[in-house]
């Protein structure tokens, strides 16, 4: 149909336009590998297709308010910047980075996918905004950063031993705006202002968990006489290797199980209370 085509098999192509009312789709698990620019005014349909740049210096840009993808490549030589202004991009896929990913301009990376899905990088990658939604989950080999928006909806997050540190400077803390998920097997940093913390305050939760299913382990930081001076705090979990079965009163419950899980805390960059 006019203005609606759909790639039916592996396609290269330089620069790609789709404009306003059209639609591109990519039927099954093909690819579209692009050595320009992607220009986004309409719509894609991804399926279980990819979506990879192969050039230099490229761009993902438009007025589309949202772009959903399968698998993202970007092997770009120098840059894969996404210039579009508050432009939310729905991974369902993986994503795969060998060059530098620039997504700043208020843009959001979602994962909402239904399996486990990955991010495969050679080097650290930054966020503006970045929202997990998969209730399987999301593995990455790298550390993250997020400056803004840290959303966690649905799904545990595996650190594969590296960090993930949300906002950038005491006066620049980032936002976690969580419901449901765990941070695993590996570091959140979490920036802090100069500022009173109160008890189970959002601003000092840390959603850690234990590798098995649902293995609730949060941590909250609180000063309530204040931050002396903003910096950073991180967090680790550690999971029991060890456990045993006992009998003492805890107040009005019976503790019946001792596990030496544990969390290691550490500050920086001048954090003071």
């Amino acid at each position: 149909a006019p203005n609606m085509p759909q790639i039916s098999s592996a396609a290269i192509a330089n620069n790609v336009t789709i404009n306003s009312g059209a639609t591109l789709t990519v039927a099954g698990s093909n690819s579209i590998s692009l050595t320009g620019n992607l220009t986004l005014d309409g719509t894609m349909v991804p399926n279980s297709g990819s979506l990879i740049f192969n050039g230099t210096t490229q761009t993902i840009s438009g007025s589309t308010a949202a772009l959903s993808m399968h698998n993202l490549t970007n092997n770009a030589s120098t840059s894969l910047t996404i210039s579009s202004a508050n432009l939310q991009l729905n991974l369902t896929g993986n994503l795969t980075n060998s060059s530098t990913l620039t997504l700043s301009n208020n843009n959001i990376l979602q994962f909402n996918g239904t399996s486990q899905q990955t991010i495969s990088s050679t080097s650290n990658i930054t966020f503006q905004n970045l929202t997990f939604n998969n209730s399987a989950g999301v593995v990455t080999n790298r550390s993250l950063s997020v400056l803004s928006n840290l959303t966690m909806t649905n799904g545990n997050v595996d650190l594969s031993g590296n960090t993930i540190t949300l906002g950038s400077s005491a006066t620049a803390n980032g936002n976690l705006s969580y419901a449901n998920g765990l941070i695993t097997n590996g570091t959140f940093t979490r920036w802090f202002r100069t500022a009173a913390l109160a008890d189970l305050n959002s601003r000092g939760f840390f959603p850690m968990g234990g590798t098995s299913a649902n293995d609730t382990r949060s941590f909250y930081l609180s000063y309530p006489s204040g931050i002396t001076t903003g910096g950073t705090v991180s967090v680790q979990h550690s999971d029991a290797t060890d456990a045993s079965d006992v009998s003492f009163a805890d107040g009005a419950s019976t503790i019946l199980r001792r596990h030496d899980s544990s969390w290691s805390v550490s500050t920086g960059n001048g954090f003071s209370g």
